[in-house]
């Protein structure tokens, strides 16, 4: 058991210890610098940036929020395969 505190100074004192990034919520955690940063990051794409996010667990809904974007947009830019798979097959004439 931790002990308790016996005055505010170290109650907030615990209270910062114990705050990490992944305990944050997802509007601190993705700032819009965060998100700018990662936009460029991914060669100004917005659906590098959407898979990104995703992989990083966000939901389709907070992807839009912290992007600014439509929740329609994110979706289907999500739901569409990427790669091989995208492209359509087409019967070569021989």
């Amino acid at each position: 058991m931790s002990k308790r505190p016996n005055n505010v100074a170290e109650k907030v004192v615990e209270v910062i210890e114990q705050t990490t990034v992944e305990n944050l919520p997802i509007e601190q955690k993705y700032t819009p610098e965060v998100v700018v940063e990662e936009f460029k990051r991914q060669g100004e794409n917005w659906s590098k940036t959407f898979r990104k996010f995703k992989a990083d667990g966000l939901s389709t809904a907070q992807i839009a929020k912290v992007t600014g974007k439509r929740y329609q947009h994110v979706r289907n830019v999500l739901i569409t395969p990427v790669g091989k798979e995208a492209q359509p097959s087409t019967p070569t004439a021989e």
